[in-house]
């Protein structure tokens, strides 16, 4: 719901930060607009400020949301500590997702929580893009592990098997760290050169939500700089959960016919 106020009305203010005061309400840049309207009673142009009001259906939902994502934060905190005090090295890969998610969550309560970034929205924006990519590659890491676990029979006994685990650890971290690196590296240099760009390829960073603009625009298709790596990422994921899913029923059939 929306209703307009005469411009040249005292009881508002703008502050520095755009934010606007009317009546003990405050509006973000996001809430309000100013913008000429023609009365035709008076036959002249009126320079108004557009307010929006959002109901309390609105309101509970944007509540229910803060619970849920500093839940979930809460959650992957927990856990963290749980891997870290009780559960043994082996647990270091899990440990590092809950970290990348945990971290990706709180930014997100950051935008959410419309926290004022100014000058740091853009450094906020690459790291926010940073953590989209790395929380599917530690998912791919932690599901490639699982495969190899399930789906695969390790050989090699002792320092061996020991010393081809630590090797393949270490992969792990230099996929999961590379990759988003070079995604995040490539959004930056098209965001920073983006006017040498043909306009449909030009990222842009909203000025509100301190994250790329999925949204777009008139013929514009910045976004593919997230959604091309995600979608990829995410193939991934889904072709070794169902090689690992082809592997346990198999397994599963031959041991029913055994026990037949």
């Amino acid at each position: 719901m929306a209703h307009w106020i005469d411009y040249r009305d005292t009881n508002f203010t703008i502050k520095m930060n755009g934010n606007l005061f009317n009546k003990g309400n405050e509006y973000r840049e996001d809430e309000y607009c100013v913008d000429t309207m023609y009365n035709t009673d008076k036959n002249k142009s009126i320079d108004m400020v557009l307010l929006c009001e959002f109901g309390n259906a609105l309101h509970i939902k944007r509540v229910v949301l803060q619970a849920g994502v500093l839940t979930t934060c809460i959650c992957f905190a927990i856990t963290i500590m749980i891997y870290l005090f009780f559960k043994p090295p082996q647990t270091l890969l899990i440990v590092g997702f809950c970290i990348v998610d945990l971290t990706f969550w709180s930014m997100y309560a950051l935008r959410i929580f419309n926290v004022n970034f100014g000058s740091t929205c853009t450094i906020f924006g690459y790291g926010y893009f940073f953590l989209s990519i790395s929380r599917l590659t530690w998912l791919n890491v932690l599901s490639c592990e699982i495969w190899l676990t399930i789906g695969k029979f390790s050989v090699g006994i002792g320092l061996s098997k020991k010393s081809l685990h630590h090797k393949r650890k270490i992969c792990y971290v230099i996929y999961a760290v590379l990759v988003p690196t070079i995604a995040t590296s490539a959004f930056i240099l098209a965001h920073q050169k983006m006017h040498s760009l043909p306009e449909s390829l030009q990222p842009y960073i909203d000025v509100y939500s301190c994250a790329i603009d999925l949204k777009g625009g008139d013929n514009n298709f910045g976004y593919i700089y997230l959604y091309v790596p995600v979608a990829i990422l995410t193939l991934l994921n889904l072709v070794i959960f169902v090689k690992t899913l082809i592997h346990f029923l198999k397994v599963k059939n031959a041991m029913r016919r055994i026990s037949d």
